[in-house]
């Protein structure tokens, strides 16, 4: 791999395949002794990437598109089946919002559980402990049970303790559709205000509130089927996925009945034999 420069990220032909098992025993078996047939799912075909410092990338793409594998894969949380991966710095993993929580905690234990997941020393913490009680509006209910919290509790605290960390690269996944629309922007509005004073932190991003990451974002990778399809601005890849969307939510029309008898031309079928 030659030298990364102001590379931050570098794939290089990363694919990544599951094998999927209709029964555990079969999931066991085919671990333990490899000869067990399992369907395999290729969540990622061939993907070469390179991202540079304090670039802000949205990734986004329909259902089992391979973005949150991609941003796995970058994260570390799980290893390509082919291909090389380099990342230069510390990275900041916001893959899975719950870990770390407690429901039966209070707010404020909550946050220093959730700072010793991410391996912030606990004597950080006590020094923003108050800063994040008194940012996130918290005082009324810092003292009661997580799971007696207003909604969006969870996701604010998370990002609150996540922003504290010293990072390079800055990995966040689908995590803003468990609060509400207001929720949701006051997370991007503080993501925004933390890269406007943290400018050559690099984040990658997967989400599909894409009309709140403009302000966010510079860059857009478009996903379909395991391949980034469309590398562009954050406004294309809006364009493309409002696109995408409203085809999908369309009525089918009717096939005209001229072509039905002639059988079509047979790139339905084809479409649908993939690999």
């Amino acid at each position: 791999m030659e030298k990364m420069d102001n590379t931050v990220i570098q794939l290089e032909h990363i694919t990544k395949n599951y094998n999927i098992y209709k029964k555990n025993i079969q999931r066991v078996r085919g671990i333990f002794f490899g000869k067990e047939a399992a369907e395999v799912k290729h969540a990622l075909r061939d993907v070469s990437l390179t991202i540079n410092k304090g670039e802000r990338v949205i990734v986004t793409g329909p259902v089992e598109a391979g973005c949150t594998s991609l941003l796995s894969i970058i994260a570390g949380v799980i290893y390509p089946t082919k291909g090389k991966i380099r990342t230069r710095g510390k990275v900041n993993a916001f893959l899975n919002m719950r870990a770390g929580f407690e429901n039966e905690a209070t707010c404020r234990e909550n946050i220093y559980l959730k700072a010793n997941v991410l391996g912030i020393p606990k004597a950080v913490i006590k020094n923003h402990v108050e800063e994040i009680i008194e940012e996130l509006e918290l005082k009324d209910y810092i003292d009661i049970p997580l799971k007696r919290a207003p909604k969006g509790t969870p996701l604010r605290i998370c990002l609150a303790v996540h922003l504290l960390m010293d990072t390079d690269i800055m990995i966040i996944d689908e995590n803003f559709n468990s609060g509400g629309v207001h929720i949701r922007q006051e997370c991007i509005d503080k993501i925004q205000r933390y890269f406007e004073t943290h400018p050559d932190v690099t984040l990658v991003i997967s989400t599909s509130q894409l009309g709140m990451t403009n302000n966010v974002c510079t860059r857009g990778l478009f996903m379909e089927d395991g391949v980034i399809t469309f590398d562009g601005t954050p406004r294309e890849i809006y364009e493309k996925y409002r696109a995408l969307s409203k085809r999908a939510t369309q009525p089918n029309e009717e096939p005209d009945s001229s072509e039905s008898s002639e059988g079509g031309d047979g790139m339905e079928e084809k479409d649908i034999e993939q690999e």
